[in-house]
């Protein structure tokens, strides 16, 4: 248990780091960015409103990936396949409701798309974290308990 701890304190420092590179670029250089991949400016537009929507998830994105890495690597891959699949239903669900305008929601097209990029991996860090305070597992007990060093 103490050798999971230690991996997933490392694991979680350095995810964090990349996530925190990836989400500066996208949210404050996000043109920049844009260039190196085209020359086309309506392409620079769109990418780069993408890249600052969607920024903000990378955060989200490295914490549940280690945590899912680890839970897996315990060999508790039930937890792991609920979070991901729920995750990938409410993005089905986001999609609809935030791009088609469903259940009377204002019809938002590409930009509900935008907004719905970030609801997957918030719900995927979150559910990994739910599940986690609900029950002792060997990758981290209950929030209360947990020792992470950092």
């Amino acid at each position: 248990l103490r050798t999971v701890e230690n991996i997933l304190g490392f694991a979680l420092k350095i995810a964090m780091l990349i996530s925190m590179i990836f989400a500066v670029g996208a949210c404050f250089f996000a043109p920049q960015l844009m260039r190196l991949f085209t020359k086309d400016s309506i392409l620079i537009s769109y990418g780069s409103d993408y890249l600052q929507i969607v920024g903000i998830s990378y955060l989200f994105m490295g914490i549940s990936q280690i945590y899912q890495a680890v839970i897996k690597g315990i060999g508790d891959v039930k937890k792991s396949t609920l979070i991901s699949s729920t995750s990938l239903l409410l993005n089905i669900l986001f999609n609809a409701l935030l791009i088609f305008g469903w259940f009377g929601l204002p019809k938002l097209g590409v930009v509900g798309l935008l907004l719905e990029l970030y609801f997957p991996e918030e719900s995927n860090a979150s559910g990994v974290c739910w599940i986690l305070s609900l029950e002792k597992s060997e990758s981290a007990g209950p929030v209360s308990e947990q020792k992470i060093k950092f």
